[in-house]
């Protein structure tokens, strides 16, 4: 497709994203990730599917925010959920929570788990709202490690992204360009652990409930160098709906 080397940074939030130099992706390196751990990473594209998937042989995952639970899926759903029709309500499948699907991993010495908590694509230039995926998850966070991923494709001429449209047409173009860019960037893995919300006392610390999806978003604000937007998954269920009636030529899917 023309990403014939991939731009990767491992940067610090103290330093408002900036970090070591960039250097040559090494793709059969994990760098830390273990089984049980979570991706967490903007969705604009199925490229950075395909990137993940090489890279850390992951579990995908597809999000439902009616019940705030998660579905495994195949990499080939998760190409196919790229840009598709999001479902509010979970399919007569089961689902699981965060903390089910971990334990789950852990277990069977499976792999890490990717979630995009924006639950569908964006344009790649600002954050949608993010889902409250990580809600039930108490602080210190020991069960497992949360990696900060960031995705951005520089451009031209025709973008990577895919947000709506036909996608085989989508990819045909794309390998029509001759050379595209992808940037990585990725957070130092020790500053996701949130040991700074407790004190070094066997007192409890009182937290707010979301205190971990919001310390996410921000530290996916300043490794990416992303705007947050209001905007959510039900705001691009509204726009696909607008989108379909105007053209004609958009399928709604529901499973």
């Amino acid at each position: 497709m023309g990403f014939y080397w991939i731009r990767s940074e491992i940067v610090s939030s103290l330093t408002k994203g900036r970090g070591m130099p960039k250097t040559r992706e090494r793709t059969n390196n994990r760098g830390g990730v273990d089984a049980g751990d979570i991706i967490v990473c903007n969705w604009v594209s199925y490229v950075e599917i395909f990137y993940l998937t090489f890279r850390f042989d992951p579990i995908f995952t597809q999000y439902y925010p009616a019940t705030n639970t998660l579905r495994p899926i195949s990499l080939w759903k998760a190409i196919w959920n790229t840009g598709s029709y999001p479902n509010l309500d979970p399919p007569e499948t089961e689902t699981f929570t965060l903390q089910e699907l971990v334990s789950y991993a852990k277990s069977k010495r499976s792999r890490p788990i990717v979630i995009f908590p924006e639950g569908t694509t964006s344009n790649g230039r600002a954050l949608l709202k993010f889902n409250p995926i990580f809600k039930d998850v108490s602080i210190p966070v020991n069960d497992f490690k949360i990696h900060i991923f960031t995705v951005r494709y520089d451009f031209e001429n025709f973008s990577p992204t895919y947000t709506v449209g036909n996608k085989f047409w989508h990819f045909i173009r794309l390998c029509s360009q001759l050379i595209n860019t992808l940037q990585v960037r990725s957070l130092i893995s020790d500053e996701s652990s949130f040991s700074r919300y407790f004190a070094p006392t066997a007192q409890k610390v009182t937290t707010p409930d979301d205190i971990v999806d919001s310390q996410v978003l921000n530290y996916m604000v300043q490794v990416g160098r992303f705007r947050k937007t209001g905007l959510g998954i039900v705001e691009k269920k509204e726009f696909l709906d607008f989108y379909r009636k105007a053209s004609g030529g958009y399928s709604k899917k529901k499973k």
